[in-house]
């Protein structure tokens, strides 16, 4: 037996603008240069992700994408340094609270004999 747990953080409205699903597309966008790509990869529509980063652009007040438009080699999108900064610390806290949860999940499970 495992758990699983899922963090999201909210904005002071109590709706989530950002989670383990958001990060893994801004992973894809650097990965890729590619907004497209990295939405295509995730089976979600362009207009999706797009709509997706302009909420947390709206919630966190930062700029999250470096656009490059068009041009001969096409554009392309990158993430500025505090969407870098924001998916390796949410990665760093994901793990903290993920490990402190399984240490009193196995208590919890020690417990109740699962």
């Amino acid at each position: 037996m495992k758990i699983d747990i899922k963090i999201y953080i909210k904005n002071r409205k109590g709706v989530p603008f950002f989670g383990k699903g958001i990060a893994d597309l801004l992973y894809r966008i650097s990965a890729s240069g590619s907004i497209r790509k990295a939405a295509g990869s995730m089976k979600m529509s362009y207009s999706k992700a797009h709509g997706i980063i302009s909420r947390l652009e709206n919630c966190t007040g930062k700029k999250i994408l470096i656009k490059a438009i068009g041009g001969k080699s096409g554009g392309g999108s990158g993430l500025t340094p505090y969407a870098e900064k924001l998916i390796a610390e949410y990665g760093k806290l994901q793990k903290k609270i993920k490990s402190c949860a399984e240490k009193e999940f196995y208590k919890f499970a020690g417990r109740i004999k699962i």
